[in-house]
């Protein structure tokens, strides 16, 4: 967060923390429901094949 604090030329590191912080959960979001959908993909399959 650092980085992108200066890079940013933020003063704060609240502020970059709000900015960056929303972004990072919304995109370990979007990888949690892949995770999700690739295991209950997979969980379809072999119960269909049984």
């Amino acid at each position: 967060m650092t980085v992108q604090q200066q890079l940013m030329r933020q003063a704060s590191i609240r502020t970059t923390m709000n900015v960056y912080g929303q972004a990072m959960a919304d995109t370990k979001r979007e990888e949690n429901r892949k995770i999700v959908q690739m295991v209950v993909g997979e969980s379809k399959k072999t119960a269909g094949t049984g």
